[in-house]
């Protein structure tokens, strides 16, 4: 390893995310103690100038962002406001501009857990999030659109504090790992095509 490079001077209040974008470049995203949502990304021998995103001083200081890169390259950031709402863009344009920072909903969500991002070989982006009263919900978008659909929500009581994980494997089925209220860490999958989630005790037969 090489010695560690200072990329964002000052206070940085979570942890950071990092991605390879479909160009090879590497982004990393990391929000203030201010509350600022800044990345910064690899570019020729060194790093580009930090941009910020969104409305500066406006992001949760206790969750991270989270940030992958879909089928056609394309990188996806997810995050949640101190106000408990999850906006989330995408880069266009070889990866130079951003859609801008827009709501998933406008439902209320916990500041104090890290939305989750996916991209499936299908080319859908999966999402999951944690909701300010313990509701875990998942959703997607088109496979040919960036439009997030209807959401599933997840039956149980969620804790408000963990942070949800999703991964797809290569058959395209969908899996995610939460943290219920009381401490427990639950597996649950939904396979490709299907419209339900299933309770999961190892890899489905």
């Amino acid at each position: 390893f090489s010695h560690p490079r200072r990329l964002l001077a000052g206070s940085t209040a979570s942890s950071p995310a990092m991605v390879v974008d479909g160009q090879g470049r590497v982004r990393v995203l990391a929000v203030s103690g201010a509350g600022t949502l800044v990345e910064r990304h690899t570019s020729g021998a060194g790093w580009s100038h930090p941009q910020r995103m969104g409305k500066p001083g406006s992001w949760s200081t206790h969750a991270a962002p989270s940030a992958v890169a879909d089928r056609l390259g394309a990188t996806w950031v997810a995050a949640v406001t101190r106000h408990g709402a999850v906006l989330s863009q995408r880069s266009t344009r070889g990866g130079r501009h951003w859609t801008g920072m827009h709501p998933v909903d406008h439902d209320s969500w916990s500041s104090t857990s890290t939305p989750a991002l996916a991209a499936a070989p299908d080319g859908r982006v999966w999402i999951a999030t944690v909701g300010s009263r313990g509701a875990v919900v998942v959703r997607h978008t088109g496979s040919a659109s960036s439009r997030w659909q209807q959401p599933d929500v997840m039956p149980g009581a969620w804790s408000t504090y963990a942070s949800p994980a999703l991964a797809v494997d290569r058959s395209g089925r969908v899996w995610l790992a939460t943290v219920t209220s009381d401490g427990d860490l639950a597996v649950s999958s939904r396979g490709a095509g299907k419209r339900h989630w299933q309770a999961s005790r190892g890899l489905p037969e």
